[in-house]
């Protein structure tokens, strides 16, 4: 048994760093997360199963499965490490797979798995008695009464010391890389749990707190504004980026409905914090108006805390200016928990793939095209604020996706490049004609509209997008035809008192 808890201990420790780099003078401190990690997991095992040769190999099994995702992910997400709040994911794997299995090793990590199941078989016949089973487990209390404690003053002391002492920057590759994946998740937990309601997401909104949002002073005159109002339509298209940018001379008649809007209204880069995937951290960043840095651990997964809580939003605001306030979603409603979050964030209703009983689907989602018929059949005479998320482009962009269909050979010469780019540039021509058919609609309904059309992140195709490149495109239009004034960069905090102060400053009709 002890062979077999220090060989789990020494596998312990070479998983953690072969999945990570770590400054050299920061490595006692994630080698002693990981070897504390270990020791009380394999105690906990041990306990449980009255078998110590199996717990070492369910520990070893655990760090080496860890590992093997760690590096998925940085891999496709560009040095983005597994985060405490990957795990309130695990459920959706199995429940939608085609989002996430394409992008993890998991062909490895079955025939990693055949391999431990004839070595459990054999490591379960040794079994040890009840006491030192009991014994196994004063390892683990520590950790739990940590969890147990972490609301206490003194747990709270330490993690702003870390936080004070540079340890922990709330940025997952800087912290993965000062003291390790093990440690940085333990860390964000602990904080996640210690300081809840009071760092991040506070809980129910009021007055004083959303005053502080969009621009100083745009939300009073919101309020007093007279007269007629327009629909907002706020669209969050996926994965949605310009290829020109990174096609050098191709495809320049790719976007023409894009490119004449562009005209009218505006265009700025749109500086996302996600890089092809998490498409809810630039959702809620657009929609509250808080910046990242405000959100400490909630930036990562805010919707975790939201199905709880209330926060504010442009949604809320419109709500209290009498907008039917829509979000538009072609997608499972308990997705990314969007069916408690939106609510929370002030929206009346939710239309979600359960409410669309014709799929007019262009690949394995809905279309863009039945996206924009649904957003134009939703406004009535009463002004609307249509928050929409796209589905049709969400990737992985294989092959296979869009084989056989005519769309799909104007773009087959792209093929050399990377073979995702055939499907995803005829999905991004699909959003060109969605902004065409929108565009034609707003204009004839009867009420003047603002619309903004930005990309919730990049896709990750790393044949075509370069590392430097983090923006995505944000496109302001409105049925007036008066430019915008924009920033060349805008944080998607931004956007929302974008539209406030186009609807403050001009003059509608009804």
């Amino acid at each position: 048994m002890t062979f077999a808890f220090f060989l789990t201990l020494a596998i312990a420790l070479c998983a953690q760093r072969i999945s990570s780099r770590v400054i050299w003078k920061l490595w006692v401190i994630a080698d002693l997360t990981a070897l504390l990690l270990a020791t009380q997991l394999f105690g906990l095992l041990s306990f449980v199963s009255h078998r110590p040769l199996l717990a070492a190999l369910g520990t070893s099994l655990t760090f080496c499965v860890l590992a093997f995702v760690n590096a998925a992910k940085k891999k496709v997400l560009r040095d983005e490490p597994l985060l405490f709040t990957d795990a309130t994911l695990i459920p959706q794997v199995f429940r939608y797979p085609a989002l996430y299995l394409p992008f993890l090793p998991w062909k490895g990590l079955l025939f990693f798995l055949a391999l431990c199941i004839p070595l459990s078989l054999v490591l379960g016949q040794v079994t040890i008695g009840s006491f030192l089973a009991h014994c196994l487990l004063l390892p683990s209390l520590p950790l739990i009464l940590l969890f147990l404690c972490a609301k206490t003053k003194a747990v709270r002391a330490i993690l702003i010391f870390l936080a004070r002492r540079s340890f922990l920057t709330f940025d997952p590759a800087r912290d993965e890389a000062r003291i390790g994946p093990l440690a940085m998740a333990l860390s964000y937990t602990l904080w996640y749990r210690a300081f809840e309601g009071r760092d991040g997401i506070r809980g129910p909104v009021d007055e004083p707190f959303a005053k502080t949002l969009w621009t100083p002073g745009i939300r009073a005159r919101f309020f007093e504004k007279k007269g007629a109002l327009p629909h907002i339509i706020l669209i969050q298209e996926e994965s949605f980026c310009d290829p020109r940018l990174y096609l050098s001379g191709y495809l320049r008649d790719l976007l023409p409905n894009y490119d004449a809007m562009r005209e009218s209204g505006g265009l700025c880069d749109l500086a996302v914090h996600a890089f092809g995937a998490y498409t809810m951290r630039t959702e809620y960043e657009v929609l509250s108006g808080f910046e990242p840095t405000c959100l400490s651990c909630d930036r990562f997964h805010p919707y975790v805390r939201l199905r709880r809580l209330a926060s504010w939003s442009i949604a809320r605001d419109c709500a209290r200016m009498g907008y039917h306030t829509l979000c538009i979603h072609p997608y499972a409603r308990g997705f990314f928990y969007r069916d408690r979050a939106l609510p929370n964030l002030g929206f009346q209703r939710v239309v979600s793939l359960e409410d669309w009983p014709a799929r007019e689907c262009f690949g394995p989602y809905v279309s863009d095209m039945s996206v924009a018929r649904r957003i134009l059949a939703e406004l009535g005479d009463r002004p609307t604020f249509c928050f929409v998320i796209t589905m049709e482009n969400h990737g992985p962009w294989t092959k296979e996706r869009l084989c056989g269909t005519a769309e799909v050979q104007r773009f087959q010469e792209f093929s050399r490049i990377s073979e995702s780019l055939p499907p995803y540039l005829t999905h991004i021509a699909n959003a060109d004609r969605f902004l065409g058919h929108l565009r034609v609609g707003l204009t004839s309904c009867g009420r003047d509209a603002v619309l903004a059309f930005y990309g919730d992140h990049l896709p990750a195709i790393p044949a075509l997008i370069p590392k430097s490149a983090r923006h995505t495109p944000c496109l302001f239009w409105s049925t007036d035809g008066l430019p915008f004034s924009l920033p060349e960069v805008l944080p998607p905090a931004r956007l929302a008192g974008i539209l406030l102060e186009t609807i403050v400053a001009r003059q509608w009709k009804g």
